[in-house]
């Protein structure tokens, strides 16, 4: 959950930056990559 006044649409990740700063930390803020490995035990 975020209180932030400016929303960015996207899942956390080291790999995204938005005006030069990283939306997630390694190991540590990686929600997109939760979700890819999340997906891949689905199958």
């Amino acid at each position: 959950m975020t209180y932030s006044e400016k929303i960015v649409p996207a899942y956390s990740s080291p790999e995204i930056t938005n005006n030069g700063e990283t939306c997630g930390e390694d190991g540590f803020a990686d929600n997109a990559r939760v979700m890819r490995e999340y997906a891949q035990s689905l199958r």
